[in-house]
């Protein structure tokens, strides 16, 4: 065997056993159970906020240590970079929390479900029906 040819061999032995290695080295995360609420959409902030909606319609957002009930009802919720929770109700009203003067501002528009990208951008599944489902809207 020529040595060009086992230095390819050995490359390619290399290449075939890392991702072995690697897998044997990584640790699995492990998951938490948090206890205060029954959950039916949770967001979390780039700043690491968490808020949550629950299943009878309360808003939460956690401390640190537990959870803080916050005036309103929604169904979905996202939280922008800032740890603001944005917020779609039963009826597809979509509200913005003001962390400052901690009042729920109304948005334009009616979504079923909500989301806010890593770039701050805001997506709203919206309520009119179109072929395959709902309309997208980014604000």
């Amino acid at each position: 065997m020529k040595p060009s040819q086992l230095n390819f061999f050995k490359r390619i032995l290399v290449v075939l056993l890392l991702p072995v290695v690697y897998c044997q080295v990584v640790e699995a995360q492990n998951w938490m159970y948090i206890s205060g609420i029954v959950a039916r959409d949770i967001g979390v902030g780039r700043n690491g906020a968490v808020w949550a909606t629950a299943t009878n319609g309360n808003i939460f957002r956690w401390n640190g240590t537990g959870w803080d009930n916050i005036v309103g009802g929604a169904s979905r919720v996202a939280v922008d970079a800032e740890g603001a929770a944005w917020v779609v109700n039963d009826y597809g009203d979509i509200y913005k929390y003001d962390n400052t003067t901690r009042y729920w501002e109304l948005k334009p528009g009616n979504a079923k479900d909500i989301g806010i990208g890593g770039d701050g951008s805001v997506w709203i599944i919206g309520s009119n029906v179109v072929q395959g489902g709902y309309d997208v809207y980014k604000w």
